[in-house]
């Protein structure tokens, strides 16, 4: 049994963010978990993205929250995530023709890939290398009065205590044209990618992207590991906080701006009603060095998914 090392989709368990600037740290030899192929690194200020970042939108979403950490937020827990997939339990079943179910097993596979931004590589079962997680699905094709329909189960498995963080089944569905004739390979590839989407969701949801912050000007620009190998994408919201005696303790919410293995990070809602939090806020605004001493980080709490996959998803 192998594993297949998808390097996407989540970063480390409690992603480091970090203060940005405009010079940031310099990225040396690639990271063998950030970037495993060793991807040519990207600085954040000199990223792209496929759509204009809606910043409003995306704060929207978590601007009436109280600060406070993801309910599945694990303190040291899984610094680095590095998500696997075991190839003999990721499965595409159909009692429809050979054709079809090979058809999406392929989208399934294909989008998944791409959404890692890194080819699929194997690791042996019995030396699962940098993997932390595997991730495994078993999804069900059955033809529709109007297309087709897939059900599918994922399961979400922490390699070092060998039980499941997270088990969930949703059904995708794709409208075939009435005249359509022989294999509708386009929608079938339609339903593929809804369901890798799907599943990626599901993966990010559970064990959302985080880190450390590498360097601090001020708490207005910060820069974290990670970037859009990890799956962060422009305007993902952040919450950037301090570990205090080994607990958590909110600072702000951040927009981000990813690079290739680097992200910057804009607060734009400070926790200045916490006395503790509005105390440490204080001292890194009077002097920036003093981030190291309060061990910042930041961890992913917006949508999983961009708005680009979320509109892909929604199709």
């Amino acid at each position: 049994m192998n594993l297949t090392k998808l390097s996407v989709v989540c970063g480390l368990a409690a992603l480091a963010f970090g203060c940005a600037s405009t010079d940031p740290v310099a990225v040396t030899a690639p990271d063998p978990i950030l970037n495993p192929l060793g991807v040519p690194e990207v600085a954040p200020e000199d990223a792209e993205s496929l759509l204009p970042a809606d910043f409003a939108a995306e704060r929207t979403a978590i601007e009436g929250r109280a600060f406070a950490m993801p309910a599945n937020y694990d303190l040291g827990g899984a610094d680095r995530v590095v998500l696997g997939t075991d190839p003999d339990a990721c499965v595409t079943t159909s009692a429809g023709p050979v054709e079809e179910t090979a058809v999406l097993n392929n989208a399934i596979r294909a989008e998944l890939e791409r959404l890692t931004a890194s080819s699929i590589r194997e690791i042996s079962l019995d030396n699962t290398g940098l993997c932390t997680h595997v991730l495994e699905w078993k999804a069900d094709l059955a033809k529709a009065q109007e297309g087709y329909t897939c059900n599918v189960n994922v399961a979400l498995y922490d390699v070092s205590a060998k039980t499941a963080v997270s088990k969930e089944a949703f059904t995708a569905k794709v409208t075939v044209p009435a005249a359509a004739n022989g294999v509708p390979v386009q929608a079938l590839r339609r339903l593929g990618t809804q369901v890798a989407l799907k599943i990626a969701d599901v993966a990010i949801g559970t064990l959302p992207f985080s880190g450390q912050v590498l360097s601090c000007e001020d708490l207005d620009l910060l820069v974290m590991e990670g970037g859009t190998l990890q799956g962060i994408y422009e305007g993902q919201q952040m919450l950037v906080y301090a570990v205090i005696d080994g607990a958590a303790l909110p600072l702000a919410y951040a927009d981000a701006k990813p690079g290739t293995t680097r992200t910057n990070l804009t607060p734009w809602k400070l926790n200045e009603e916490d006395p503790l939090a509005k105390t440490v806020i204080d001292a890194i605004d009077d002097d920036p060095e003093t981030f190291a001493k309060y061990g910042l980080r930041a961890i992913a709490v917006g949508e999983p998914l961009s708005p680009l996959q979320r509109r892909r998803l929604a199709q």
